[in-house]
């Protein structure tokens, strides 16, 4: 960028600074909102979990920590098209035609996904899960599978909302979604089982899918368009896109879960436990972290000016570095207390130790988000898969079986460091070479400081 636009673009030129301050104020009450959405939706899921660790036994509370590892196998299946609109909804937001001619694309990937997600649940069923005698894990697989089918239609949906700055419709949509499933577990109080929670999943699946698809028609005028463009129009977004996101999210996905299942080669059911129950809880710490990150997408995809989005990439980084230096000062002081209080005092040493290991490598992995928010709309997201996140992940399995295998859920746990670090740095050294942007160490900057001054005082 030559030096002329620099200048004029930091120049005080009021309609122009208006507009910035403006788009600033939208993502950022934008990202509040989705935070808040993902809070409530986190908070449900602990609440269920801790009822389920008081109600169910021990080896049923490992049983779903079993699941949930082999669902990693379905999820790679779950591509996340809609996750293209972070990026791209700007450019059909006012084009009613190409709007909902994208909106078509995405729902029949998302039909033909849920089938093939389900022809795997059952081959994991037929080939692995009848073959580990432990009752009831089938079916809970499908009910984790139907429940994960469930979540990825709402969150296509919350991403339409989010990319279009409605994300209140979609935090107000998730708040009674909430309610409704935690209203729905209250039959596990009185006849608690692994068979009861897996028929509570499916229900709630259906019953939510129906109403978010109610809201998402009538809010966005919604109305199929079939022809051979709208086709064309998902190979393009998968090919520049879809395909690429999912694989590097996947990426990450794996290394956060195929632990448990790695682990139920080597370990007994007891370590198994608590190490699911570390898990669980550390991954609230990617809550926070990921919103930006979502925020950020969307600021670099609205804004065209190259300073505006150096301004906002280093306002995330200052941002991400800050809450996880405290979440994880908070998980290594207070950790002990959090675990006691949610689970009770029954719970191990070891389930404490598992969680202040797994909250620093999530501290390391939560610096790369911002990262990924410009890779994924300024780079080639197919070049950054081989470089960085297959060698990464390959590695990955191969530090967890060897760690599994010599020191159990403890050399797992740390583990999970070595991994994190080694995408981090990964995506660090990619990022430097194909997008150099500079980084700024100033605490707050004048732009931050406006901005958080008018979001405050509710000022357009």
């Amino acid at each position: 960028m030559s030096s002329n636009t620099i200048t004029f673009m930091t120049s005080p030129n009021e309609p122009n600074r208006n507009h910035d301050y403006s788009l600033g104020k939208r993502v950022l009450s934008n990202t509040v909102l989705s935070l808040l959405d993902i809070i409530l939706t986190k908070l449900g899921t602990v609440i269920v979990f801790i009822l389920l660790v008081r109600l169910l036994p021990e080896q049923e509370i490992a049983a779903i920590g079993i699941g949930s590892g082999y669902l990693v196998f379905i999820a790679y299946l779950e591509i996340g098209a809609p996750r293209i609109l972070l990026r791209d909804y700007p450019k059909v937001a006012e084009n009613k035609h190409e709007r909902n001619q994208l909106f078509t694309a995405l729902i029949l990937f998302w039909l033909l996904q849920t089938l093939f997600m389900l022809f795997i649940c059952f081959g994991l069923h037929l080939f692995v899960l009848s073959k580990l005698n432990i009752q009831g894990i089938s079916f809970l697989l499908l009910g984790l599978t139907i429940d994960f089918i469930s979540l990825s239609f709402q969150d296509s949906i919350k991403t339409a909302f989010f990319s279009s700055f409605q994300q209140s419709i979609a935090t107000k949509l998730n708040f009674l979604s909430v309610i409704l499933r935690l209203v729905s577990y209250i039959p596990l109080i009185f006849y608690p089982s692994l068979t009861l929670y897996s028929n509570i999943l499916i229900f709630t699946s259906f019953l939510t899918c129906i109403i978010w698809a109610f809201i998402f028609i009538r809010n966005f005028s919604f109305y199929p368009i079939l022809c051979r463009n709208t086709f064309l129009v998902l190979i393009i977004s998968l090919n520049t896109y879809g395909i690429w996101d999912h694989l590097n999210r996947m990426t990450i996905d794996t290394l956060f879960l195929i632990d448990t299942v790695i682990l139920s080669w080597f370990v007994s059911i007891h370590e198994i436990s608590g190490y699911t129950i570390a898990l669980r809880v550390t991954s609230l710490l990617f809550v926070v972290p990921l919103q930006i990150q979502r925020g950020l997408q969307v600021a670099i995809a609205n804004y065209i000016d190259n300073v505006k989005i150096y301004q906002a990439i280093n306002s995330a980084i200052k941002l991400t570095f800050l809450i996880s230096l405290l979440q994880f000062l908070f998980i290594l002081f207070g950790g002990a207390w959090l675990l006691n209080l949610l689970f009770g005092t029954h719970i191990s040493q070891n389930a404490v130790n598992y969680t202040i290991i797994i909250a620093f490598a999530i501290a390391i992995m939560n610096l790369s988000w911002p990262l990924i928010s410009v890779i994924n709309n300024l780079c080639n997201l197919r070049q950054v898969f081989f470089q960085v996140f297959l060698p990464a992940l390959l590695l990955g399995c191969f530090i967890y079986v060897g760690a599994a295998k010599i020191w159990g859920a403890t050399g797992v746990a740390y583990g999970n460091i070595v991994n994190y670090t080694i995408l981090f740095l990964g995506l660090v050294i990619f990022t430097v070479k194909h997008y150099p942007f500079p980084l700024k160490f100033k605490l707050i900057t004048t732009e931050e400081r406006q901005l958080l001054y008018k979001f405050v005082r509710g000022q357009p």
